[in-house]
């Protein structure tokens, strides 16, 4: 076939849209394909006044050193009044990936690839696959797959560059109960993307699905903007992709279920406020077998905490009892514990937020715990507009944070009982009140430690002994991390009273991290956790 570009010309956007790609220097564009039509569409958002320039070139050219024969397409274009531009290829050339670039009449470029595959090259393709599922042959399924990846666009970063087997097993059963369209090649590509996804969650051979969410089937819209309201950072992203591993899913309905049940425990764990929970329980929690629904203190107990889809009804339904009977019961997800409260204090909504920080959209799980405490004036930003929640807490910054959410900081230390403590020194006042109430005892001679990260475990001693200067007392719950004999002797009392109190989670679902460093945004949650036993 010729490699000529027969067409060029402006038209609306094509509706199957298969990529986005945004440059820093402000040019973004989108590339919709009908390749039934042998048609590519190049969108540009808005650049102002500017023209753009669009180029294609040959088969196998690059951008250095080019000659005027190697432009296959050229087109020049200014913004129309929505202030789009929109370049439409009507192509004729064989099937290949062709470098291209948009050029801005000030200076600005971005360079990429456009996939154009011939119609015929591609009705071949889709019949052979057809064929050789319906055959139930295999081998030959496989050996189209992997000879015409290009030409199926079926190219997919968890799957280009190997040769392809085990992994297509179930998406051969698919196409054996759903025969492949042409015309439907975009979707094929996502739902083929999908399967191979599948393979590898079911295998927990990846760690996040962050950079090919837009490449995999969902059910609905809905769904895709539900996983981007909640699936914000990277770290979201590896919980959402550690939910939705290790499963069984060989289907496109076991893929939307689970998907389903991992955008709930992600949406749970990091939710700022209980009206988050319920409404993610309200729209799947018959995929739980929840079905009815609870008082706010129900959903305000579990935002934050770590679920797994194993035992989050009994956890929901422990907390339904809890609160409908005023005795309580853990929710935790080890098991076993209760404790007496007072239940006149729970906190059921959220505080009015009279602090916005700019950097705290990656910690939307502590989100209304740093609002609450920084409202009430236990914790301070960084800045009038920073809390910078991934920063470590110290020694003597926990203890002013116990000291003024027990409301004892108006009293009077009785001496400075460290020596590394400087009596000039902000944390001096606050650091010795704690000692005062037991609340401390330092490193050992006579040091406090001043300056030093606390550590995950030290907190829980902290935090303990604070609840028990308030009375507040709880069934210790054995935990079955694995790391559980790194727990110190010292601090396994107050590790498995705070955890059995749901105050505290693991870094992971096997592990705590005794020895981890404190965050400041973990700091916020686990105070505000059991702010009303300290007040």
């Amino acid at each position: 076939m010729k490699n000529k570009l027969l067409s060029v010309a402006l038209s609306a956007v094509l509706t199957l849209s298969v990529g986005m790609a945004a440059f820093a220097d402000g040019i973004d564009y989108s590339v919709n394909y009908d390749y039934s039509n042998s048609l590519a569409t190049v969108t540009v958002n808005s650049q102002g006044d500017e023209y753009l320039t669009l180029q294609v070139l040959d088969k196998d050219k690059t951008f250095t050193d080019i000659s005027q024969d190697d432009i296959i397409y050229i087109a020049q274009q200014t913004a129309d009044e929505a202030g789009k531009y929109s370049f439409k290829i009507d192509y004729d050339v064989s099937s290949y990936e062709y470098n291209a670039s948009i050029a801005s009449s000030k200076g600005q470029d971005a360079q990429f690839t456009l996939l154009l595959i011939d119609p015929e090259d591609l009705d071949n393709a889709v019949t052979a696959l057809n064929t050789a599922a319906k055959e139930d042959k295999f081998d030959d399924f496989a050996k189209v797959i992997n000879d015409d990846r290009l030409v199926l666009n079926y190219r997919f970063k968890l799957s280009d560059d190997k040769i392809l087997s085990t992994e297509l097993n179930d998406y051969f059963a698919y196409v054996k109960a759903n025969e492949l369209k042409s015309s439907e090649q975009t979707d094929n590509a996502k739902v083929f993307n999908t399967f191979i996804a599948a393979y590898h969650l079911n295998n927990t051979s990846i760690d996040t699905i962050k950079g090919i969410e837009d490449k995999l089937y969902t059910s609905d819209t809905a769904l895709t903007d539900k996983y981007n309201s909640i699936v914000i950072s990277d770290e979201i992203a590896k919980y959402f992709t550690g939910k939705l591993s290790g499963n069984s899913i060989h289907t496109l309905d076991d893929y939307d279920k689970w998907y389903k049940k991992a955008l709930v425990l992600t949406g749970i764990r990091y939710a700022k406020g209980y009206g988050e929970v319920e409404s993610l329980l309200d729209n799947y929690g018959s995929l739980f077998g929840i079905t009815d629904t609870a008082k706010s203190d129900v959903y305000t107990d579990m935002a934050g905490k770590d679920y797994t889809a194993a035992n989050l009804k009994s956890s929901y339904e422990a907390l339904v009892d809890k609160y409908d009977t005023g005795t309580s019961s853990s929710p935790s997800k080890k098991g076993g514990g209760s404790y007496s409260m007072d239940y006149t204090n729970i906190q059921t909504e959220p505080t009015p937020v009279k602090v916005d920080f700019e950097d705290i959209d990656g910690v939307q799980w502590a989100s209304e715990a740093i609002h609450a405490l920084t409202d009430k004036g236990i914790i301070n930003g960084t800045s009038a507009v920073t809390f910078s929640p991934d920063d470590n807490v110290t020694r003597e910054q926990f203890a002013k944070i116990l000291v003024i959410a027990l409301g004892l900081d108006d009293n009077q230390p009785s001496g400075n009982a460290f020596g590394d403590v400087s009596d000039e020194s902000w944390y001096c006042k606050y650091v010795n009140i704690a000692a005062d109430n037991g609340i401390v005892k330092g490193i050992g001679n006579g040091m406090f430690g001043v300056g030093s990260s606390i550590i995950r475990e030290d907190m829980c001693v902290m935090l303990h002994n604070a609840l028990k200067l308030r009375g507040n007392t709880a069934s210790i719950v054995q935990t079955t991390f694995d790391d559980r004999d790194d727990i110190s002797a010292y601090a396994l009392e107050a590790v498995e009273t705070l955890y059995g109190m749901g105050a505290v989670n693991g870094m992971s679902d096997t592990t705590f991290a005794p020895g981890g460093f404190a965050t400041r945004a973990q700091a916020a949650k686990i105070v505000y956790g059991v702010l009303d036993k300290l007040q």
